[in-house]
């Protein structure tokens, strides 16, 4: 593991910040099993209210650094709507990489200058869904 370290710089890894009611199902097996029992596995346990608190912090510290700061959560990389919920209902914005999940934000009520799009491959049907709904469209290539 030290090799692979070897040419890193920076601040050390940050620690999990766990919630209380993290801490009380992981020390309940039985509750565990049930969940598993009944949903299959894996399970994902979400609980969105941590994620308002958590963009609040970063929105302050930026303030505090004089720096503006906005955030736009990867639907991408995080399945879950109600994180999108979340995350639209606190004033942030949501950033997308395809049609299906530009629709699932749209159909969200999401307004279309609180999105952003940075799909890789953005396909003509894509781009004009965006420009129909005013979002933002980065583009990062010819």
């Amino acid at each position: 593991m030290s090799d692979l370290r070897a040419g890193v710089h920076g601040e050390p890894a940050l620690s999990a910040r766990l919630e209380p009611w993290m801490v009380d199902l992981l020390a309940d097996p039985a509750r565990c099993a049930g969940l598993l029992q009944r949903y299959g596995s894996p399970v994902n346990v979400i609980d969105p209210a941590p994620l308002r608190r958590n963009a609040d912090e970063l929105v302050e510290a930026g303030s505090r650094a004089g720096v503006q700061v906005e955030l736009f959560f990867a639907r991408k990389a995080n399945k879950a709507l109600s994180l999108v919920d979340e995350m639209l209902s606190s004033g942030h914005g949501v950033d997308v990489a395809s049609e299906p999940e530009l629709r699932q934000v749209l159909q969200r009520g999401a307004p279309g200058e609180r999105i952003i799009l940075t799909a890789a491959v953005k396909p003509e049907p894509l781009l004009r869904l965006a420009l129909q709904h005013g979002v933002t469209i980065s583009l990062d290539s010819l």
